[in-house]
């Protein structure tokens, strides 16, 4: 992407990567990283494709907003 940074450009475009961090889902991967910069993550060392992202980012906000709640999973 020469030059171009592509956490700074999802956070940009995408107000819900909202800054906060998070841990790598990969199986055996420890890292620890913003939300944008997991999902470019995922996608270039795990090969997750975005429909695999876009699922995991959902189930993220589902137990979030239940976790919020106080609803149990």
């Amino acid at each position: 992407m020469q030059g171009r940074r592509p956490t700074k450009d999802l956070e940009a475009f995408f107000d819900c990567l909202d800054g906060t961090v998070r841990a790598c889902p990969g199986e055996g991967c420890r890292k620890v990283i913003t939300l944008a910069a997991l999902i470019v993550h995922l996608n270039d060392a795990h090969r997750w494709s975005r429909e695999q992202i876009a699922a995991w980012v959902a189930d993220e906000r589902v137990s979030a907003r239940e976790a919020g709640s106080g609803v149990a999973p």
